[in-house]
């Protein structure tokens, strides 16, 4: 029985209902152009042509009769490498497509061939997957969970998990995308660019810049180790500017913020905080702190290099008040962990719930936990301590890192300027200029 013949438009297409075996449907305006509906209702536009005299079928996109008629794809759209991702079409899409098949048809090259070997190319989820194996695990990256999650949330599909016992559950947000089955070459550089700035306008810059430089870390791999020919479409995509973070605990808030912190009756959690202004040390660092680290007789913490941000391990000196709180754990522990929990990696997580309560009680806004580590190098500079003794406490591997906390105070500056200006003004006047010898330091005795 001959396939019928319709003229394509969506009110005809959209009318179709599913057949009781798979039927075919033929254009009668552009040469090849035929509608695929299975029994399923599933409605495929391919183009059917005979090639080398044998008959071939290569799909283009389904069918989406949500899709208004006015849609196109823009001026300078790659018609063959859109048809490699299969997306869903309108009849007018269907049909600009159709008509680059067939000019490649005339030509003598077929596209199906293209397809065919497009097959054996990675997905973007299946490079995220060797990206993690061959480069992320033997390197010990540290934010490997954090380009999992940016991954999930913002490229690809959630992963099928019961929601953690006190965590919200997880959902992607309406600008995300699920790329993770797409074919690298599929992927094109306008779509990258639509995805960031929507990003920009449902979140922030550096939300839009994680999404950008995670698919320019997949794609730079890709091309390196021979899975992906170029170039990459995340060239020419441009990052945006981002302002550096320079809140702290300011002076007028620490009595309320002290104070808060003494109310709490969750005693893990006011160890917690006081061991991260008391310390300066990262978030992650103090989660995971162990007692086989920590040397309490000559008052240091070792954090090792696979755990430091800066690949390097560190010592973080303790004062006597840091001394105190651990000992007094310390009394109590059985665990290796300094903040044992009932989770999967043994120690506490970040504790959002708590943290909120406290900045309420205290009645303070704006101020995220990573602040309290800022805040110990602003109060060290309040105090007139150089940048290179805060880049040390801190762990601070380029000077770069430890320059925000030379703006975050500007009286110490304010002191030394204006002293240099009065004793310049003295010496115009003729009188003697109010300069503090320098003092030399006392040797110490052995």
């Amino acid at each position: 029985m001959p396939s019928p013949r319709l003229v394509f438009d969506r009110k005809t297409l959209s009318a179709i209902v599913a057949p009781q075996k798979r039927t075919t449907y033929l254009d009668e305006e552009t040469r090849g152009l035929i509608l695929d509906v299975t029994v399923n209702g599933v409605k495929t536009f391919r183009v059917y042509r005979k090639v080398a005299g044998r008959p071939e079928r290569i799909t283009l996109g389904r069918f989406n009769p949500s899709l208004p008629d006015s849609r196109e794809f823009p001026r300078d759209t790659d018609l063959l490498k859109a048809m490699l991702a299969q997306p869903e079409l309108n009849v007018r899409m269907a049909r600009r497509l159709a008509e680059a098949v067939n000019l490649q048809l005339d030509s003598g090259r077929n596209p199906a061939e293209t397809k065919r070997q497009a097959r054996g190319e990675l997905t973007l989820g299946q490079m995220l997957d060797r990206y993690i194996k061959d480069h992320a695990e033997p390197h010990k990256i540290r934010t490997l969970s954090m380009i999992r999650e940016n991954f999930q949330r913002y490229l690809g599909a959630l992963p099928d998990e019961p929601r953690k016992k006190h965590g919200k559950e997880r959902t992607k947000p309406p600008f995300a995308v699920n790329w993770e089955h797409r074919r690298l070459s599929s992927i094109r550089t306008e779509e990258i660019r639509k995805l960031q700035l929507a990003a920009v306008k449902e979140r922030t810059y550096a939300t839009a810049n994680r999404i950008v430089e995670l698919l320019r870390r997949l794609y730079s791999k890709a091309i390196l180790w021979g899975e992906f020919k170029g170039p990459s479409p995340v060239d020419g995509i441009s990052l945006f500017s981002e302002v550096k973070r320079d809140r702290f605990v300011q002076a007028g808030e620490m009595p309320a913020f002290w104070k808060a912190l003494d109310e709490e009756t969750n005693e893990p959690f006011r160890d917690y905080v006081m061991l991260a202004l008391l310390t300066g040390a990262r978030a992650g660092n103090l989660m995971s702190m162990r007692w086989a680290d920590i040397d309490l007789q000559a008052s240091e913490w070792r954090i090792p290099d696979p755990d430091s941000k800066n690949g390097e391990s560190m010592r973080v000196v303790l004062v006597p008040e840091a001394i105190d709180i651990l000992e007094r754990r310390r009394l109590d522990s059985i665990s290796s962990w300094v903040f044992p929990a009932d989770s999967a990696s043994g120690h506490i997580t970040p504790p959002k719930k708590p943290w909120a309560a406290l900045l309420k009680r205290a009645g303070i806004a704006n101020l995220r936990f990573h602040d309290l580590r800022r805040s110990l190098g602003s109060w060290q500079a309040r105090t007139g301590a150089s940048l290179i003794i805060i880049g040390k406490s801190l762990g601070h591997k380029s000077h770069e890192a430890t320059q925000i906390y030379a703006r975050l105070d500007t009286d110490p500056i304010r002191e030394s300027v204006t002293r240099a200006t009065s004793a310049m003004l003295a010496a115009r006047r003729g009188e003697p200029a109010a300069v503090d010898p320098i003092t030399k330091p006392k040797r110490r005795v052995a």
